[in-house]
């Protein structure tokens, strides 16, 4: 699903832009702890995003996985959903666009 990878690099380059990098390799973020930094840094502390993003990044990663890696297919619903959920959080990154 397009939207779980929209919402990755988003979430990669939002906490770019404040200076917090991948803690693994350069570069290289694992989703929990990539989910885990733009929560905890980007909303909890740093308080740049409001908490509407605060489940999206979770969210539209357990959508997709059920949709590649399980029997039961993603309903036309919760695909649109998702796809609303990315476009929020891509929106919302570009919006804050660098600003500290």
């Amino acid at each position: 699903m397009q939207g779980d990878y929209a919402c990755l690099h988003a979430a990669i380059q939002a906490l770019e832009d404040t200076g917090i990098q991948s803690r693994s390799a350069p570069a290289e973020w694992k989703h929990g702890a990539l989910q885990a930094a733009f929560v905890g840094e980007l909303i909890n502390r740093r308080k740049l995003y409001s908490s509407d993003p605060r489940g999206v990044l979770l969210r539209n990663h357990k959508v997709r996985q059920t949709a590649d890696y399980q029997r039961h297919a993603v309903t036309e619903t919760q695909a649109a959903r998702a796809v609303d959920r990315a476009e929020s959080f891509v929106l919302a990154v570009q919006q804050r666009g660098g600003k500290q």
